[in-house]
């Protein structure tokens, strides 16, 4: 298996432990993670060797030992000349390489921490306690070039060693060291560095604070580093609270805790978890792990793996997920990416919004791509028109401005503002056109409506059409249809099954506040109620007196008004005066507009009756002449 070592840090044991150098323990405390190639921490024992160098590839081998450790989730710690003495001068550059096994890791740089072993103005240090000398007053330490530092420590007197000097409740291996920020001179510019306890931290920026722990280093001005392991803030005023190799460097920036979480942005939070960043001023990062905000004002509450890569964009927790727009919104869920300005993508899996004002709520593979869009959920729907929106459903496409598509599956809105409520494979595609529900209808004409049904289509050249049914098919503009020649129904008008059903093309009514019944014959006659049953104050007419009307009713030819069509008949007005007939109007009139052709046929058959009536009186009439004028005949 394919390992690597991750440097952690190099630490002298004893700072300057007496006043020559002779006194000097030859030894450097060394810490490291093991890991596999994909970067899990191993665990088990393990033969590491290493080797001190004087270039970083090739020179000579000057030292080298090997350890037997036991490293646990990654970790390890050695001390360095513990078998082999380290009896090297550190007056020069060195390298150290480590190998495990077979691999040799590249080699690392040493840093100051080795070299301390040159310190030999120590031996010349002045020392006098300050503050009256109570519990954790600061010690004054003069160095022999005449600059000063200041070492506040906390418990007993203060726990410092400096050269043989012990001062407080030290031991020789756990020493709380507050190390000066900068230096001043003559006993001026006191810098107030503060290590509470714990063990090897260091407090070297002006008021910097480590409360405790191991291995924290506060460097920044006023920076503070309150426990945990190997924290760093070395941001001005910057805070690390507590965690493992987590870091502060933005000014005013806050680590809450967590593992390896970094904080680079001025006035940037991360609070907590694993691996996280915020690197621009004012971005957030709540928790979680391996998450990214990288722009200012960005926020990632929490998850795994999101990423706030736009100023002001926040992404709330789920894993994988991306905003990338200047004020975007990811809510959470799996996959997501809100690209767009002000776009949002509520949660759900593999969902996009990518331009300005796009919205999915959630659902699967959703995509809002037109300004303003709205996807509120279902699987792999798409609003791509301005303002279009999907509510859910499957395979849904709303891509044309304003258009609608409600749900169900595999419908299409592509016209202006067009509208389909649901189904399956049904499509508006005209402007203002609307399809309801039902199977495989099209409504290609503009303002054309299908309230439902299967099968049915209104071409594009049928403008304001209706229809509904079964394979009805309109080619014309204001066409109404229900139903078609192969596919007949019943259309019925205030009466369904609980009154007697619709037995006839056309029936309407039940009684005589809505028709009474009347209906289209299938032949195509209009039948109206006329049984004695539905009628009442029934009065006699006078027959000389209708016959008389009749006779002076005009009875014309004529047309309606813009139409070619020619008919024979009274006017309503004539009619309706003469005859006292028709519905009452609000003001109490008859209403002398319109005529009821059952008016006008009991008219004419009673008019019809009257004459012959008259007829047989005539008829009488002639035979009782006749026989007179044959009985005078006879007497000649």
């Amino acid at each position: 298996m394919n390992r690597f070592i991750c440097l952690t840090s190099l630490i002298l044991l004893v700072f300057l432990a007496g006043l020559s150098l002779a006194g000097i323990p030859k030894m450097i405390n060394y810490q490291g993670m093991l890991t596999d190639n994909s970067g899990t921490p191993l665990s088990g024992p393990y033969n590491l060797t290493f080797k001190i160098w004087t270039d970083t590839t090739g020179g000579s081998s000057l030292w080298d030992e090997t350890h037997a450790v036991s490293v646990q989730n990654g970790l390890y710690n050695v001390i360095l000349g513990k078998m082999t003495a380290l009896n090297l001068p550190f007056n020069q550059q060195y390298w150290l390489e480590v190998q495990v096994g077979d691999e040799t890791m590249p080699r690392i740089r040493f840093t100051s921490v080795g070299y301390a072993y040159r310190a030999q103005n120590a031996d010349t240090a002045e020392y006098a306690r300050g503050g009256g000398g109570g519990s954790g007053s600061p010690w004054i330490f003069r160095i022999s070039d005449g600059s000063d530092t200041t070492i506040t420590t906390g418990g007993g007197w203060g726990v410092a060693r400096f050269g043989n000097q012990l001062f407080g409740n030290a031991d020789s291996t756990h020493v709380n060291l507050g190390v000066a920020c900068t230096t001043g001179t003559n006993g001026q510019n006191y810098k107030y560095c503060t290590v509470g306890g714990g063990w090897s931290n260091i407090a070297s920026g002006y008021s910097a604070t480590v409360g405790g722990g191991e291995r924290n280093t506060a460097s920044g001005g006023g920076a503070t580093v309150g426990g945990g392991r190997l924290n760093i803030a070395n941001g001005g005023v910057a805070t690390v609270a507590g965690g493992v190799y987590d870091t502060a460097s933005g000014s005013a920036s806050t680590v809450g805790g967590g593992y390896g979480n970094t904080v680079s942005g001025n006035y940037a939070t991360a609070g907590g978890g694993l691996r996280n960043s915020a690197s621009a001023n004012y971005a957030i990062v709540g928790g979680g792990s391996d998450n990214t905000a990288i722009r200012g004002f960005a926020t990632v509450g929490g998850g795994y793996t999101n990423a706030a890569i736009e100023s002001s964009a926040t992404v709330g927790g789920g894993e994988f997920n991306t905003a990338s727009g200047r004020f975007a919104t990811v809510g959470g869920g799996s996959n997501n990416t809100a690209s767009g300005s002000d776009a949002t993508v509520g949660g759900g899996y593999n969902n996009i919004a990518n331009v300005n004002d796009a919205t999915v709520g959630g659902g699967y593979s959703n995509t809002a791509s037109g300004s303003s869009a709205t996807v509120g959920g279902g699987y792999v729907n798409t609003a791509s028109g301005y303002m279009a929106t999907v509510g859910g459903g499957v395979y849904d496409t709303a891509s044309e401005a304003y258009a609608i598509v409600g749900g169900g599956y595999n419908n299409t809105a592509s016209g202006y503002s067009a509208t389909v409520g649901g189904g399956f494979s049904n499509t508006a595609s005209g402007s203002y056109a609307a399809v309801g529900s039902g199977w495989i209808n099209f409504a290609s004409g503009d303002y054309s409506a299908i309230p439902g049904g299967f099968s049915d289509t209104i071409t594009s050249n049928g403008d304001y059409s209706m229809i509904f049914g079964r394979g009805v098919y309109v080619n014309n503009s204001y066409r109404v249809v229900f139903f078609d020649g192969s596919s007949s129904g019943r259309l019925g008008i205030n009466r369904d099954d609980r009154n007697g059903g619709i037995s006839y093309p056309i029936h309407v009514g039940t009684s005589t506040g809505n028709g009474n019944g009347a209906y289209l014959t299938n032949g195509g006659v209009w039948t109206n109620g006329s049984s004695r049953t539905f009628k009442e104050n029934f009065q006699t007419l006078n027959s000389q007196e209708l016959l008389e009307k009749i006779s002076s009713m005009p009875v014309e030819a004529w047309n309606y008004k813009n139409s070619p069509e020619r008919h024979i008949g009274p006017v309503a007005e004539d009619f309706v005066s003469a005859f006292d007939v028709g519905t009452i109007r609000e003001d109490g009139a008859r209403d002398n507009k319109y005529l009821a052709s059952e008016d006008i046929a009991g008219v004419a058959l009673a008019g019809v009756k009257e004459l012959i009536n008259e007829n047989q009186e005539l008829r009488q009439t002639i035979e009782k002449l006749s026989q007179r004028i044959s009985e005078l005949e006879k007497t000649r």
